[in-house]
């Protein structure tokens, strides 16, 4: 999703990242606009979001602002996948741990483990 994102010039202040084609069905879209409703924004970095089918299109983006609209944006993405994930199968279900806390731990020990890996672009690429 980040990789093929892309800033108009800095006079326009507009960051247009392509929405992950899975994603953009209905289900989704109505999620993503209610988290993005719910969890406001705090920051003042940036302005109005929208999305469609192909793209999420951030106006107003400040300079410095970068690293936290990623983070809310990611967290929004989050957010909405696990609202409209699709039901596991039975067969599926079974091998999924029992106790709610103990997946908690798994999703959130996976999450914490993908910040470790390189980010396209970022100081690490080559």
């Amino acid at each position: 999703m980040w990789a093929q994102g892309r800033a108009a010039p800095a006079s326009e202040q507009v960051v247009t990242v392509p929405a992950p084609v899975s994603e953009a069905r209905a289900p989704w879209s109505d999620s993503f606009d209610g988290v993005l409703r719910l969890l406001g924004h705090s920051t003042g970095g940036w302005g109005e979001i929208a999305h469609d089918k192909k793209a999420i299109t951030v106006q107003g983006l400040q300079p410095k602002a970068e690293g936290d609209l990623r983070h809310f944006l990611e967290a929004v993405v989050v957010q909405v996948n696990s609202e409209v994930a699709e039901p596991a199968s039975e067969s599926e279900s079974q091998t999924e741990p029992a106790d709610p806390q103990e997946l908690e731990d798994q999703e959130m020990t996976a999450t914490l483990r993908s910040f470790g890996e390189p980010q396209a672009g970022g100081p690490d690429a080559a």
